[in-house]
Order: C-alpha cells, then structure tokens, then sequence
C-alpha cells in the first residue's frame, strides 16, 4: 500500500513510514528523559517528566508528517524544519522556569535531529515485503496497531518513571516496592565507587547490605536511596562500563544515562540482527521487535538496569560482525561479553569446533587487552579479591544464601533451584546445597555438549541466530540465580523462530511460550514454585527444540514473506 505525499505525486510506502514512526516514538520517550535527567542535575532544575514525554512523542509526529509532506529532494529543508521550529513549539508546552526550559530544549532538540536524521534511513532499509501488507492483512494489520499502541505506552511509561523517580504509579509493577525500588545498577555504581577509594575488597559482605547489616554497608546504602542497594558479584573488567558512569556523580542521573544506552543497545541490537537475516523471512523479525522490547524480561532488565540484557546484545552483535569479516569488531564486542559476565564464553566454544581461530585470536588478544585496562582504571585489588574471595564464597555456597529465602528462591528459572523448589513442597533429595552443586556439575557438562552439537550445525542466518541465542541462554542458566530476565534472549529467539512457522499449531506453541514467559503471575509462595518448574521445565524444552529441530528451507514465494 502507498499514498501520495501532500506536496508532489511520487508514491510513499504507508507500511514502512508507519513502522519508522513505530520505532522513533519508541526511541523518543528513551532519549529524552536519558538526556533531560542528567541535564537536571547538572542546572538543578526539574521537568516535569511526563510533559517531556508528550513532547517527545509529539516532536516524532511533526517529523513524520514533515516527511510525508516533503518532496524528496527537500529533505535538508525539512531538517531544518525539524531542529528549528517545532522544537520552539514543544518548549514552551512544558510551561516551567527557565532553567526546566533550558534542559526540555536540549533534550527535545536530541529528539529532533534523532528522528531528523533516522526517519529516511529507517524507510529506505525496512524490507520492502511490507509494502502492500496492510490490504493483503488486514486482520494482521490490525493487530500490529494494536502492539504498537501497547509497545508505545509501555515505553513511554517506563520512561517517564526512569526520568522521574517519585512516579512509582508508572513503574512496570507499580504494586510491589521491589521492583520500584530495585535497581541492579546501584550495585555497578558503587562498586566502581569503591574502586576509587581503593578499596581492599569491593566484595566483602561488609559493603553490601543484601549480604551483612553492617554500618558500613547501611552508610552505602544511603548513597541510593530510595533505592535499594544490589550486592555487586561481577568480574573486574566488567567495572570499565560503570566506571563511566561516575562521571556523573549523581545515581539519578546515572541511571537516566544507564537507561538510555540500554533501550538505544537493545534497539540497535534486534535491528541489526533483523537487517543481517537479509531475506523474504526477516519481515516477522521486523514486525514482532516492539514485542521483544516491550515483553516482561526485557522491560523488567530495562527497569531495573541489568546488564544482562546489554551482555547478549554485545554477544549477538559480535557474532555477526564475525560472519560479517570484521573480526576486529566482533573480538571487541565478544571479548568485553565474556569479561562481563563469563557465560558468553560458550560462543567462543562455538568458534573453536567451526575452526575459526582468528576470530578466537581476536577475542582473546581483546580480553587480554581489556584485563589490562581495568588493571590500570580499577587497580589490582580487585582481581585478587575476586579469585581469592568471590569465587571460593561462590563455590561454598557463602554467597548464596539468599537463594533459600522464600521471597527468592520460586523466582529462580536456574536447574540450580532446583532442590529448594522440591524441598519447599516436602520432596527430600538430601541437602538441597549439595544437590544444587551436582545438578549444576551435569548442566554444565551438558550445555557444554549442547554446544559442540550446536557448532558443528550449518544452515541460514535465522538458524545461526537462533543457535547463539539458544547457546547464550542455556550458558546464563548455569547461574546459581537466575530471574525471568534472563529469558530476554528466549523472547528475542521467539520472534527468529516465528519466521519457520507455517500453521496454527505452531502459532499456539509460540504464543503460548511467550505468554508463559512475560506475564507476571501474581501467586502465593507455595503455588508459584509449582509455576516457576513448569516454566523451567518450558523454557528448557524449548531452548533444546531450537537446538536440534529440523531447519524448513528457505523459499521466495509469497506465502513464506508473508507474518
């Protein structure tokens, strides 16, 4: 389907232009209160969060409309257009004292030349299957208004809660003080902070509140309030992100700057993997990315600012740039994975059974290199306290002892759970911390043969993709804890897999995945560890189905294009 623009006769792809806007009021509301938080603290001055999120959203309308208006070769008048006027427009919407109207400009302004720049080149690199879905669709059509209706406002709310602490009514759960009041991030931070005050041991229990009520740890938990302070159990190079960060010496501000590198990531992330595909089939990958962004792990890793999420996308992105001949790119990206959080490590098994050892030189030769810089940046001390003291708590199960708490552990997706999910409901298999440990042994030996299983596999990009989606989440789940939002990648391996479905059974069997994983059940203690084993038992059934099911050829016929 195409329309006219207002201005001259020459065609417009409807679909496309409406799946661009799509995208930027997604990205608008992100960026606005990423930016405008920090420029709060730095001018001391307050925006009142949710006008700036209308303005962002309405900055992204008279982009587009200026777009559809505008002849082709009027794209620098319109551009113009966009970082001038309406943004003036915008400004005086948010009706507060200069110093408010000065960061609501800049942020506003961001947005502008944001949605200035990326508009066309979101329509030219879109698929060109979407042209003509919306008559060829209609029942299809309609739902994807509707996900994007719901995809924009979920966005937008969660963003103007990242922008504006105090809207708790705006938080994903509003109902439950954890998730309003939890923020992994606070754990990065102060650890980089510790760092800075050289501190002998950043991960003495001493520190943290989760792990001792000490003095020390309560003064550190003042820093963040009203939020609570996470322990911190990362490898030392990780800190090299963080550490960023306190450039701006406000946890505020931090977490708007945090946010915003995560949803501009993830969006670049499920982009580039959807461009990389290249065929009739990536048209459902485009379609169902609000879906992926908007689903509970994602959004839940967004809100509380894990790097989990950030972790598979660098993963992700380093795969292809592999397959793409930018070794160099992809050793950086994959390197910093794995020194973030180890378990990405698999991919470099992967790499080893497909003899591909360049890129395996590039990421050691990029992990050494990382190593080497947080030595510098963080010092010593760290290193030694991690392999002296947090891995030997790890292995003695010191450091997990919030694993056996009611409130924790039916949340927990990892085979590690296992036994105290069973020994909640009367079912003894002996000392549930040494079952654990064993259970945990013969996961790792399996994901580690999984993986070489994997390996030795070929096939198309959506099958590749799906492989290293499969292998990343399998490697995470061999973490003592493991959330709901380490099923992001699950989410995302949805929308790859949806491209081989080709009847209504396989639509339930996927729908029925994704709504047992991005809901949040609401359940007693008692009736959700009884939930959490079926969606172990699910998720662990899928992640195998994607390993070892058979791979539908490719074709080029209408039927295959079409979601």
């Amino acid at each position: 389907m195409k329309i006219n623009g207002l201005l001259d006769s020459s065609p417009r792809p409807v679909e496309r232009l409406g799946f661009a806007a799509l995208l930027l009021f997604i990205l608008a509301p992100i960026v606005v209160h990423g930016i405008a938080c920090p420029l709060s603290w730095i001018l001391n001055a307050r925006v009142n969060s949710l006008s700036l999120t209308y303005a962002a959203l309405g900055v992204v309308l008279v982009t587009w409309i200026v777009h559809v208006a505008t002849r082709p070769h009027d794209k620098p008048w319109y551009s113009r257009v966009t970082i001038s006027f309406y943004v003036l427009v915008f400004i005086f919407m948010l009706g507060a004292s200069l110093k408010s109207t000065i960061v609501g400009a800049l942020a506003l302004l961001a947005v502008a030349v944001l949605s200035g720049v990326l508009l066309p080149r979101i329509v030219e690199r879109l698929p060109r299957e979407m042209d003509g879905l919306a008559p060829r669709r209609k029942g299809t059509t309609v739902l994807l208004l509707l996900l994007g209706i719901a995809s924009i406002t979920q966005i937008a709310r969660l963003s103007t809660f990242m922008g504006d602490h105090t809207r708790a009514e705006l938080s994903l759960v509003p109902t439950v003080p954890f998730l309003v009041n939890h923020a992994c991030l606070t754990a990065y931070v102060e650890a980089a902070r510790l760092t800075t005050e050289n501190a002998p041991n950043i991960y003495d229990a001493d520190y943290w509140p989760d792990l001792s009520h000490s003095e020390r740890s309560e003064t550190n938990q003042k820093l963040y309030a009203p939020f609570a302070l996470d322990a911190f159990a990362y490898p030392p190079p990780f800190l090299l992100l963080p550490r960023l960060l306190l450039l701006l010496p406000n946890f505020l501000a931090q977490r708007a700057a945090w946010f915003v590198f995560n949803g501009l990531l993830l969006t670049l992330g499920l982009w580039t993997i959807a461009n990389w595909i290249d065929d009739q089939r990536r048209l459902r990958i485009f379609l169902l990315a609000p879906l992926v962004l908007i689903s509970l792990p994602t959004i839940l890793s967004l809100q509380i600012g894990n790097v989990h999420a950030a972790v598979v996308v660098f993963s992700m992105l380093a795969m292809v740039a592999f397959e793409s001949k930018r070794p160099a790119v992809g050793g950086a990206l994959l390197a910093f994975a794995i020194a973030s959080k180890l378990s990405p490590g698999l991919l470099v098994i992967v790499l080893l059974v497909q003899r591909r050892y360049r890129e395996v030189l590039w990421t050691a030769g990029f992990g050494l290199g990382f190593v080497l810089l947080s030595l510098l940046v963080v010092g010593p001390k760290p290193f030694e306290a991690f392999l002296t003291y947090q891995l030997p708590m790890l292995s003695s199960g010191k450091a997990l002892g919030f694993l056996a708490e009611e409130t924790n552990m039916p949340l927990n997706l990892g085979p590690f759970g296992i036994p105290f999910k069973l020994a909640y409901w009367g079912i003894s298999l002996g000392d549930p911390w040494k079952v654990a440990k064993y259970i945990n042994q013969v996961f790792t030996l399996a994901i580690l043969v999984v993986t070489v299983l994997a390996a030795r596999q070929t096939g198309s990009p959506q099958r590749r993709v799906s492989l290293w989606l499969a292998i990343l989440t399998l490697g995470t789940l061999r973490s003592p804890f493991a959330p709901i939002y380490i099923a992001f990648p699950v989410i995302w391996l949805l929308s790859v897999t949806s491209t081989e479905v080709r009847n209504v059974r396989g639509t339930i069997l996927l729908c029925f995945v994704w709504f047992l994983l991005s809901f949040p059940i609401p359940l007693p203690a008692h009736q959700l560890v009884v939930f959490t084993l079926g969606q172990q038992t699910v998720l662990l059934a899928f992640l195998m189905y994607s390993v070892f099911r058979k791979q539908i050829p490719n074709t080029t016929s209408n039927v295959a294009a079409s979601p």
